[in-house]
């Protein structure tokens, strides 16, 4: 069954929208199996703007700044794999020694960075 627009929904969605709330937060606090996606379209027909929204002070944007280095900083030594939600008190990251010239753990490493398959046949031709 569809969602359902009524007046006092979209005036609600219209207020947490103003209030800087995420697409995914709106939807969580309204309920009712209402998506992110159905949040951003409902949005995007009623003219709202992310220019529209309050800027809002929230534990991601300080946990982003909290990781960006400047470009003379030397190289990180501590992983930077990010665990959990960063609007959470749970969120951290990994914190165990980096590989040279690499944000991440050798464990890490190996998910983040992952050979393309033309690359492993080629290196399977040359042997």
């Amino acid at each position: 069954m569809p969602y359902e627009w009524t007046l006092e929904r979209i005036t609600r969605l219209k207020n947490l929208w103003q209030d800087g709330m995420s697409s995914r937060d709106i939807a969580q606090k309204m309920g009712e199996g209402l998506s992110r996606n159905a949040v951003i379209g409902k949005a995007n027909r009623l003219g709202l703007s992310a220019s529209s929204r309050a800027k809002v002070s929230s534990k991601v944007s300080e946990v982003k700044k909290a990781v960006v280095l400047p470009p003379d900083t030397p190289m990180r030594k501590k992983c930077q794999w990010p665990f959990g939600d960063p609007a959470t008190d749970n969120f951290y990251f990994c914190e165990q020694p980096t590989l040279e010239s690499r944000p991440y753990c050798k464990e890490h490493c190996a998910l983040a960075y992952r050979r393309s398959v033309s690359a492993k046949v080629s290196a399977a031709q040359s042997v």
